[in-house]
C-alpha cells in the first residue's frame, strides 16, 4: 500500500506532456565551439623597382667607323623589393587572418639590353695594320682599305702612339723626286721613296693618301733641338693651301713652315702645291735655312728635289709617316 503511494505521488510530480509521451526530456550540456586556424602560405606583394643603373654601351659607337651599323650590348642592375604578409587559415569558416604587420624582401636583378647603333668613329686612314704589336718597330703587313690589297711596309709604333707607315725615307735630298707634296695631300696617288728598301719598306707608290695625320722625323741635331725628335701633324684636302702646320711634337706643339713660307710667295699658288715638297723653321726669306737666293747659316730644314741645296739638310736621316689604324 504504501508503495503505490510513492508512486502515485511521483507520477502526480512528472508534466503531463511527458506523460504523454512515455519519455523523459533532460536539458543537454551547451558546448563552446573552438575556431582552427592553421598557417597558411604568405600573401607577396608585387615586386617593384627602387633603383635601375646599366653600364656603357658596347662597343662605343666612337670606336667604330662612321656610319657603318652594328650592335650594341649592355648590362643593367635593378634594384626591386615586395612585402609579405605572413596569415593564417580557418577551414570551418573558409577565411584568412593576417599574422603581425608585413615585411619586406629585396632582390637584385641583372638583365642585358642590346640596340642597333651607328658607328661615329673619323675614319683616320685607310691603311690597316695587320696584327700590330704595341711599342714595336718593324715591317708590318700593312691593308690599304681603298684598293683592298695588302703591302709589306716598316711601321713606327712608338712615336705619338704608334701606327704610323713609312711613306718617305731619304738623306740628300735630290735623292728623292722633286714633286712628293702628295705626302701632305689626301686624296692624291702617293709617290714614295725608300733609301734602303730591304730595311726600310715604304708604302708603294700608285697607292691613295687616304691619312688624315702625318709624322716627320729629321736625324739632324739642329732640328731636333727645335722642333723635337718627331712632329705630327695634320693632312691636307686636296686643293687646299696653308704656308704653315701647327705641329705636335715630342717637346711640345710647334709651328713648321711649308716650304712656300721661305720663298716670297705666303701661300702656295696654283699648280704649285703640288710640286713643292719641305718643311722650314721660321715664316720669310730668313732664319737658319735661308730663303730665296740666301743661303742658310744651318741647313737643318727638311727637303727634297735637287734646286735646294743651299737651305736643306742633307747629312742625316730623314722620315716621313702616314697614320695607319
Amino acid at each position: 500500500m504504501k508503495v503505490k503511494s510513492i508512486c502515485f505521488a511521483i507520477a502526480l510530480a512528472i508534466p503531463l506532456s511527458v506523460m504523454a509521451d512515455n519519455i523523459i526530456r533532460v536539458a543537454a550540456p551547451v558546448q563552446k565551439h573552438v575556431e582552427q586556424w592553421v598557417a597558411s602560405s604568405p600573401l607577396y606583394g608585387e615586386w617593384t623597382s627602387l633603383s635601375r643603373t646599366c653600364g656603357a654601351w658596347a662597343p662605343d659607337a666612337a670606336t667604330m667607323p662612321s656610319g657603318q651599323s652594328f650592335s650594341q650590348s649592355r648590362s643593367c642592375n635593378q634594384q626591386e623589393s615586395r612585402t609579405i604578409q605572413q596569415r593564417e587559415y580557418n577551414a570551418q569558416q573558409n577565411l584568412y587572418r593576417n599574422l603581425g604587420e608585413p615585411t619586406t624582401e629585396n632582390r637584385s636583378v641583372t638583365e642585358e639590353e642590346s640596340q642597333n647603333a651607328v658607328g661615329t668613329k673619323a675614319v683616320v686612314s685607310t691603311f690597316k695594320i695587320n696584327n700590330p704589336v704595341a711599342g714595336v718597330n718593324g715591317i708590318y703587313s700593312v691593308t690599304d682599305t681603298a684598293s683592298n690589297t695588302n703591302f709589306n711596309a716598316y711601321v713606327n709604333m712608338t712615336d705619338d702612339g704608334g701606327y704610323w707607315v713609312l711613306a718617305a725615307y731619304w738623306v740628300v735630298p735630290s735623292e728623292m723626286p722633286r714633286y712628293l707634296s702628295q705626302l701632305l695631300y689626301r686624296e692624291n696617288a702617293l709617290s714614295t721613296y725608300s733609301k734602303n728598301t730591304a730595311t726600310y719598306p715604304v708604302i708603294p707608290s700608285g697607292k691613295i693618301n687616304g691619312s688624315t695625320r702625318a709624322l716627320l722625323k729629321s736625324k739632324n741635331s739642329s732640328w731636333i733641338s727645335m722642333f723635337g725628335t718627331w712632329q705630327s701633324f695634320d693632312t691636307m684636302a686636296n686643293g687646299t693651301t696653308t704656308p704653315y702646320h701647327q705641329a705636335k711634337t715630342s717637346i711640345g706643339d710647334k709651328i713648321i713652315y711649308t716650304q712656300s713660307a721661305g720663298w716670297p710667295s705666303s701661300a702656295f699658288t696654283g699648280v704649285s702645291q703640288y710640286n713643292q715638297f719641305g718643311f722650314w723653321t721660321t715664316y720669310g726669306n730668313s732664319g737658319p735655312c735661308g730663303g730665296e737666293n740666301r743661303v742658310g747659316t744651318n741647313k737643318m730644314c727638311i727637303m727634297t728635289g735637287s734646286g735646294y741645296s743651299p737651305h736643306g739638310d742633307a747629312a742625316t736621316d730623314k722620315f716621313y709617316f702616314l697614320k695607319a689604324e
